[in-house]
C-alpha cells in the first residue's frame, strides 16, 4: 500500500515495514484521513519489545571537550568506535543542547551526556542560566530569552566551529538540522525560549525539546510550529519547583486538547515519577532516577532526531519502564495529528461533545466541566471532566456522528483518567458499540487507575517542601481497538462504573479520542 502525503510530511521507517507518521497528515477527504490498516500487523507490533533504552549503547566509549567562546563555556561529549576521538566518531551526529538549572553546574549532567554519546549523539552542555532581574526573585521573559539567545550564539559562533567541529576528520560530524534541546529546572523553561527563537531558522531545526522538572516563571509556551516533540519529566517529591509547573507546562503544550488537529499540535508526553526529586535529574541524584531518565531521553531523541522509533511505542507512548526506578511511574501521551477527538472538555456545556454529538449519562450523581486546579484537588492545568457516579452501573456515553464512525484507521481508544476521591476504583468497564453490538473490556486489564498521592506543591529550592498535599492526577490509557472487535461503524463509546452505589467516588477524565495510526508501506 502507498499513501499520498500532504504538506511537510515526514515518514520514519520502523520495524517490520511499518511506517509511523511524524508531523504528517495524509491526504484528507472531509477532514478525515484516507488510510488502510492491517490490524494483524498492527497488533503484532505491540508485542515487539526492543532492548532497554537506558542500557543499550552502540559505541564503545566517549570523549569530552570543554571550550569557552564569547565568555560562555560549554562541555561537549560524543562517542567513538575506535581509539581516536576525532576520526572514529560517527558522521552526522544529531546535536543536543543541554541547559542546566539554577544552582547546578553545566558539568553536572555527565550521566546523560555519556549515555547520549554512546548512542551517536553529540551534546553541548552550555553554562548559561536565566537570572532574576534586579529586585526580583525569579527570572522573567527577558532574562529567559537572553539566556536562550546566549546559548544559541555559542553554538553559532566561529569559535565553536573552529575549535570543536573543525577538529573532526569524519565528514559532516555535527548535524544541526536534527537538533534537540534538553533543559533542567530553569533550563527546562529556557528550552522553550530556544525553540521559539529558532522557529523557522535556516541553520538549526529543533526536532524535540525535553524538560526535566522545568520552572514556569513565564507564559512562554511550546507548539508544533517550533518543534515536533515535547517530553516532560517531573517528580512528585520535587522540593525545589514543586509539581505545578510540570503539569501546567505539559497540559498547555501544543493545541492537542482541541478537537481539530492543527500545525500547533506536537508529540506531547509526560512521565511522572512517583517519589522523584528535583536533584534526581542531575549527577547529584539517585542512580535509579538517573538511569530511568536517560532511558526516556534516549528513546525520545532517538525517534525525533534519528528517525528511529523502535523504542517509542513501548517506552514513550506506553508504560514500559527503562532502567530500574523503584517508584511508580505514570505516562501521558498524545500524537499531534493522528487522532479523532471525542471529548476534551474544552467547552461550556456537557453536550454536545467535542466530536459534535450527544453525551448521555445514567447513575451519575454529577458530571462537570471543570478547570484543573489545587482548589479542585489536582495539579493539572487544563479543563477536564469531573465524574461522580452514585448508581449501580452508572455510565457516561458519547454518541459518534455518522460521518465519523469508521475508525479502522486508528489503533487505540485512548483517554486520560485518574481518581479524585473515594475507595479505589477497580470495577470500571469501557464499552464500544459497533453496528449495534456493544463490547465491554475491563479497565483493570490494561492498567491501574492513578490514585491521589502526596506531592510537593511549593518547594524551598531543595531545602524542603513548604506545601505538601494529597492530589489527584491522570495517566493515559490506550485500549487497542481490535480488543473490541470490529470498528468500522462505531456509534457510541462509553465508560461504565459498576457497583458504585454510595461509595463517594469521583474521577478526573479528559482527552477521550481515537488515536494513532499505522500505515503499511
Amino acid at each position: 500500500m502507498t499513501i499520498r502525503a500532504s504538506f511537510l510530511c515526514r515518514l520514519a521507517t520502523i520495524t517490520s515495514a511499518l511506517l509511523l507518521p511524524v508531523g504528517c497528515v495524509a491526504e484528507m477527504e472531509d477532514g478525515e484521513a484516507m488510510l488502510e490498516v492491517d490490524e494483524n500487523v498492527a497488533e503484532a507490533e505491540q508485542s515487539l519489545l526492543p532492548g532497554d533504552p537506558a542500557g543499550d549503547t552502540t559505541l564503545s566509549s566517549t570523549c569530552s571537550w570543554t571550550i569557552t567562546c564569547g565568555g560562555v563555556t560549554g562541555k561537549m561529549r560524543w562517542g567513538k568506535s575506535g581509539a581516536d576521538c576525532w576520526s572514529t566518531a560517527p558522521s552526522n551526529m544529531p546535536l543536543v543542547m543541554i541547559l542546566h538549572g539554577n544552582g547546578y553546574g553545566y558539568d553536572e549532567y555527565g550521566y546523560l551526556q555519556a549515555h547520549l554519546a554512546r548512542n551517536g549523539f553529540v551534546s553541548a552542555s552550555i553554562d548559561v542560566v536565566a537570572a532574576a532581574p534586579p529586585g526580583f526573585l525569579q527570572p522573567d521573559a527577558t532574562t529567559h530569552g537572553q539566556a536562550a539567545q546566549d546559548a544559541i550564539d555559542y553554538l553559532r559562533s566561529a569559535c565553536f566551529q573552529n575549535n570543536f567541529v573543525d577538529n573532526f576528520t569524519v565528514a559532516n560530524p555535527v548535524d544541526k538540522q536534527h537538533f534537540g534541546v534538553v533543559g533542567h529546572s530553569r533550563g527546562g523553561e529556557t528550552a522553550r525560549y530556544v525553540a521559539s527563537l529558532l522557529a523557522g531558522a535556516n541553520d538549526f531545526d529543533v526536532r524535540a525539546v525535553v524538560a526535566l522538572s522545568p520552572t514556569r516563571h513565564t507564559t512562554q509556551g511550546i507548539f508544533g510550529t517550533q518543534t515536533e516533540g515535547y517530553l516532560l519529566l517531573h517528580g512528585s517529591s520535587d522540593q525545589d519547583v514543586g509539581v505545578l509547573p510540570g503539569f501546567g507546562a505539559h497540559d498547555e503544550a501544543g493545541n492537542n486538547d482541541w478537537s481539530t488537529p492543527s500545525a500547533f499540535d506536537l508529540f506531547r508526553s509526560m512521565k511522572f515519577f512517583g517519589g522523584g526529586t528535583h536533584v534526581g535529574f542531575s549527577d547529584l541524584g539517585s542512580a535509579t532516577q538517573r538511569e530511568t531518565t536517560q532511558g526516556y531521553v534516549h528513546a525520545y531523541l532517538r525517534a525525533h532526531l534519528k528517525s528511529d522509533w523502535s523504542y517509542y511505542e513501548d517506552y514513550i507512548r506506553g508504560n514500559a519502564l527503562p532502567g530500574s526506578y523503584a517508584g511508580s511511574l505514570f505516562s501521558q501521551y498524545s500524537d499531534p495529528t493522528a487522532r479523532r477527538v471525542i471529548d476534551n472538555a474544552q467547552r461550556a456545556n456537557l453536550s454536545p461533545s467535542s466530536i459534535g454529538d450527544t453525551v448521555t449519562t445514567s447513575g451519575i450523581g454529577s458530571i462537570t466541566l471543570s478547570d484543573g486546579s489545587l482548589t479542585l484537588g489536582t495539579p493539572h492545568d487544563t479543563r477536564l471532566l469531573v465524574v461522580s457516579p452514585n448508581g449501580t452501573n452508572g455510565f457516561v456515553r458519547w454518541a459518534i456522528p455518522a460521518d465519523k464512525r469508521d475508525v479502522t484507521s486508528f489503533k487505540y481508544l485512548s483517554f486520560r483518567l485518574g481518581q479524585l476521591s473515594g475507595a479505589t476504583g477497580t470495577d470500571i468497564q469501557i464499552g464500544l458499540t459497533n453496528s449495534g453490538v456493544t463490547t465491554f473490556v475491563n479497565l483493570s486489564d490494561y492498567s491501574a487507575i492513578p490514585q491521589p498521592r502526596t506531592m510537593c506543591v511549593q518547594g524551598l529550592s531543595g531545602l524542603g517542601c513548604a506545601d505538601i498535599r494529597t492530589l489527584a492526577h491522570m495517566q493515559t490509557f490506550r485500549i487497542p481497538l481490535w480488543d473490541f472487535g470490529s470498528s468500522n461503524d462505531v456509534t457510541s463509546v462509553q465508560i461504565k462504573f459498576n457497583g458504585t452505589t454510595g461509595n463517594g467516588r469521583s474521577f478526573l477524565l479528559d482527552s477521550v479520542e481515537f488515536s494513532e495510526i499505522v500505515i503499511i508501506q
